[in-house]
């Protein structure tokens, strides 16, 4: 059995810390980033016509045809 100063166990767990908080800083930079490119994406239809994605007031609603 190999024995591990203490130490050596600090130094590992802070290292463990350390690249987790990495990690979620870069997953947390990335989701404020996706949610950006969400909510001001905008498509464009055949005919020039737009809507804002992130704007609910924009999206038209579906009226059916009297028959």
């Amino acid at each position: 059995m190999t024995t591990v100063s203490v130490t050596d166990g600090l130094a590992y767990g802070l290292r463990m810390v350390a690249v987790f908080g990495i990690l979620l800083t870069v997953a947390a930079v990335l989701t404020v980033v996706g949610t950006n490119m969400a909510m001001t994406a905008r498509t464009y239809g055949l005919y020039g016509g737009g809507m804002d994605w992130g704007d609910s007031s924009s999206v038209r609603r579906c009226r059916s045809r009297a028959v």
